[in-house]
C-alpha cells in the first residue's frame, strides 16, 4: 500500500497550491497565471534531467504532447472556474471525477469496479448534489435548474472529464511506456510550451514580466507545492498494483482540506453545509479504496 501514502501526500500538496491559487486567481488571469506558473515548473523539472530517458520512441513523445493538450485546456477551464466561482463549493465538485474515471478506466485499462467501489461513487454523486443543495437553500430540485443554467459549474464539470481521460493516459504510459520521471518532466515541458504561447499569442510576453513582479513569492509558493505534489502523484502511478481509479479518489481528499480553510480564509459562506458534503463525498472515495 506504499503507493496510498503517495497518493495522500499529493492530496496535502494539491490542498494547499489550491489555496494559493484562488488567492493569485483573484487579481489575476487564468491564462496569464498558468503561463507565469508553468516557467517555474521548467525551472523544478531542470533537476529531473539526470533520471529522464529521452531514448523513447517518437510516437510516445507525440502521445505525451497530446496529453499536454488536453491537460492544458483542463487546466484552463477548471481555474475559470475555481477563479469566479466560491473555491469552497467548485473544489467539492472534484470529488465526482472517479465516477467518469471508473468508467473510463473500465474500457481503457480493464479496472474492474467492485461492488463497494460502486457504493463510493453513489456517496461521491449524493455528495456533491447535498453540496448544491445547501448552497443554493431554494429546494431539492434547484441544483438541477442551476446545473442547466451555469457556465461556471459547465466549466468545473469540463475539466473534470478532461482530468479523467488523461489521467487514464497518466497510467497507460508509464506502466507500458517510460518511467514515471520521464513522463513527469516531458509533460510539465510541454505544458509549458502551451501555456507560454497562449499567452503570447494573447498578450505577449509583457504580461508574463508583470506577473512575475507582482507574484513572484504567490507564484514561486504555489508552483513548488504544485510541482511536489505532481511528483508524488506519478509516483504513485508507477506502482503495478496500484489502480488510477483508486489513487484519484485519494488524491481527492485535498478537497477537504480545501474547503475548510478555503472558506474561512475567503469568507465564503454556507461553510457547514459544504463541510458535511464534502465529508460525505470522501466516504465515497474511501468506499472506492476498500
Amino acid at each position: 500500500m506504499e503507493w496510498f501514502i503517495y497518493a495522500l501526500l499529493a492530496a496535502v500538496f494539491a490542498s494547499i497550491g489550491g489555496l494559493i491559487n484562488k488567492k493569485i486567481l483573484f487579481h489575476e488571469h487564468v491564462l496569464e497565471f498558468t503561463a507565469s506558473r508553468s516557467l517555474f515548473f521548467v525551472f523544478f523539472a531542470l533537476f529531473l534531467i539526470p533520471f529522464v530517458d529521452f531514448s523513447i520512441s517518437w510516437k510516445i513523445y507525440v502521445l505525451i504532447y497530446f496529453v499536454s493538450l488536453l491537460v492544458t485546456g483542463g487546466i484552463i477551464y477548471f481555474l475559470k472556474s475555481i477563479r469566479h466561482g466560491e473555491l469552497s463549493s467548485m473544489t467539492p465538485l472534484t470529488n465526482i471525477s472517479p465516477l467518469f474515471l471508473l468508467i473510463i478506466a473500465y474500457f481503457v485499462l480493464g479496472e474492474t469496479p467492485t461492488p463497494k467501489q460502486y457504493f463510493g461513487v453513489f456517496l461521491l454523486i449524493l455528495g456533491a448534489y447535498s453540496l448544491e443543495v445547501g448552497i443554493t437553500d431554494r429546494g431539492f430540485l434547484e441544483p438541477i435548474k442551476v446545473f442547466l443554467k451555469s457556465k461556471i459549474i459547465h466549466y468545473m464539470l469540463f475539466s473534470l472529464v478532461i482530468f479523467s481521460i488523461t489521467a487514464t493516459f497518466d497510467k497507460l504510459i508509464i506502466t507500458n511506456h517510460t518511467n514515471f520521471v520521464t513522463y513527469l518532466f516531458l509533460l510539465t515541458m510541454f505544458k509549458s510550451i502551451n501555456f507560454v504561447s497562449l499567452e503570447a499569442y494573447r498578450f505577449g510576453f509583457s504580461e508574463i514580466m508583470h506577473d512575475f513582479k507582482k507574484d513572484f513569492k504567490l507564484l514561486f509558493s504555489d508552483s513548488i507545492f504544485l510541482f511536489f505534489g505532481q511528483l508524488s502523484y506519478f509516483f504513485a502511478v508507477s506502482f503495478p498494483n496500484a489502480f488510477i481509479s483508486l489513487i484519484i479518489p485519494i488524491k481527492r481528499t485535498s478537497t477537504l482540506f480545501t474547503t475548510i480553510f478555503g472558506g474561512k480564509l475567503f469568507h465564503e459562506k454556507n461553510l457547514l453545509v459544504k463541510v458535511l458534503a464534502c465529508i460525505i463525498m470522501i466516504w465515497g472515495a474511501v468506499f472506492i479504496l476498500l
